[in-house]
């Protein structure tokens, strides 16, 4: 995209918008019914006055994928207008969940719905219109490139932050996050996370982010001594560097380190993943024209290597057979358990957010710890929403990424965008294998706001998309 002065272009919105990205992770990632609902709350006044400062501009130039996005908007209000319909209590009686019925000889008389707990719904809902809130304010604000560097730096420049943070609470021996005492994971680095699983794949994206602001700083970068270039081109360009070059090789590795000291096998191999997965994809871009990324891509797995050994005991002792045993037959029975429920009800669901009030039904002496969430969460969703519903949320998410991907292809320049959205959707879609961090606001915003810049940048201005 052209720098030109546009309704877009540096608006205070967008401002607003990334000083909130860069503050979700710091309340416990926001995983706290005041910080989500504050978080969505202002999220969705910034769009308001997105929508009221861009309503008499131009649409942005060039031809965007609208059937896939057209497909996947309504795909998507299908899911929200279903999980209004699952607490309602004019639905048909018999799609209301049987426990209704059979609580009223103790409870009087009680209006039923397919929900099993009605009381989470509204705080559900606000983080599902806040997650969208971020997408349109990064697919808007994300079509000029200025904005667009911008939101990358923020994130790369947060995830160095907390990661730094991390770095000093743990080499102090601190058992707090922020000013309160430790309750889960002593001994693991959170950073102002709870979970250090959720802080492992934050930390992803930070890195993810990260490097690509590198490749961008490498793909500027002169030679200043070609008689040493004659002899060794790294060594001519490892003497090019600046400062600022130090700078930002330096702050991976702060993200590496915190990474690596978090002991999250799951964080650690999905970051893997999506690291790999930008390489790919910025490789396939730049498939016959710049050596240099394939370079990076090597520096890139040689770092990998050195967290790896960065974590020490903490990572290793995590990777001990019969501990990784232990955990994966818990998982797995609660796998089964959920399954059960989907099989029992696999049409209308639960309800939105219903799935630990549902769980508790099914919950037997296989499963000896308490299970807040699914630690999967494809079969949550499922389970909350019912397969139809669920599929078709699987299926507004793919198809943006479709958009992502395309735009490797149609994008002569810029194209990094649409390779970090394509990145952190592979982090996120093997994470949610194992975990429920899409469930913790201050992670699934941060994807949100990285898939709608991806969407925003994966079409030319030139370019046709198929």
């Amino acid at each position: 995209m052209a720098h030109a002065q546009t309704p877009w272009h540096r608006p205070f919105w967008f401002f607003g918008f990334l000083v909130l990205i860069a503050l979700l992770p710091l309340p416990f990632g926001s995983n706290r019914p005041w910080s989500s609902d504050l978080f969505a709350v202002l999220f969705g006044l910034l769009l308001i006055a997105m929508l009221g400062a861009t309503r008499h501009a131009k649409a942005p130039a060039g031809f965007p994928p609208r059937n896939r996005i057209n497909v996947a908007i309504a795909s998507f209000s299908i899911v929200i207008f279903w999980a209004f319909i699952q607490v309602a209590s004019w639905s048909p009686e018999s799609w209301h969940h049987p426990l209704w019925q059979e609580a009223q000889p103790l409870l009087g008389q009680l209006k039923g719905s397919i929900a099993i707990d009605t009381g989470v719904f509204a705080e559900s809902l606000l983080r599902l219109i806040g997650y969208s809130a971020c997408f349109l304010l990064a697919f808007i604000g994300g079509r000029d490139s200025h904005n667009a560097s911008r939101l990358v730096l923020t994130i790369a420049g947060a995830g160095v932050a907390y990661a730094l943070y991390g770095l000093l609470a743990q080499s102090m021996g601190s058992d707090t996050i922020l000013w309160y005492k430790k309750w889960a994971y002593q001994g693991f680095l959170t950073s102002t996370f709870v979970n250090k699983n959720t802080y492992a794949a934050y930390a992803g994206f930070g890195l993810i982010c990260g490097l690509a602001l590198l490749g961008e700083r490498f793909k500027h970068l002169t030679v200043t001594d070609p008689h040493l270039a004659k002899r060794s081109k790294m060594a001519a360009l490892i003497d090019s560097l600046t400062l600022k070059d130090y700078a930002a090789l330096f702050s991976l590795l702060l993200i590496l380190a915190a990474l690596a000291l978090t002991g999250s096998r799951a964080g650690i191999a999905s970051s893997f993943i999506g690291v790999a997965g930008f390489f790919i994809a910025m490789l396939w871009h730049k498939r016959s024209r710049s050596p240099r990324w394939l370079w990076l891509s090597l520096s890139g797995l040689l770092l990998f290597l050195v967290f790896i050994v960065l974590g020490g005991e903490t990572l290793l002792d995590r990777l001990d057979q019969n501990k990784v045993g232990e955990d994966m037959s818990a998982r797995w029975s609660a796998y089964q358990l959920a399954g059960q429920a989907i099989s029992d009800n696999p049409w209308l669901g639960f309800g939105l957010g219903s799935f630990e009030a549902a769980f508790r039904l099914y919950r037997d002496s296989s499963l000896p710890i308490w299970f807040q969430h699914a630690h999967n969460d494809y079969l949550e969703m499922i389970m909350d929403l019912g397969l139809p519903v669920a599929a078709l949320l699987f299926l507004s998410l793919a198809l943006l990424i479709s958009c992502c991907v395309s735009g490797l292809k149609k994008r002569k320049k810029d194209a990094h965008y649409a390779a970090i959205a394509v990145g952190a959707s592979l982090l996120i879609i093997t994470h949610a294998f194992f975990d429920f961090s899409l469930h913790i606001p201050a992670f699934a915003a941060t994807y949100a706001a990285l898939l709608g810049l991806g969407v925003a940048q994966s079409w030319s201005v030139h370019e046709r998309h198929s």
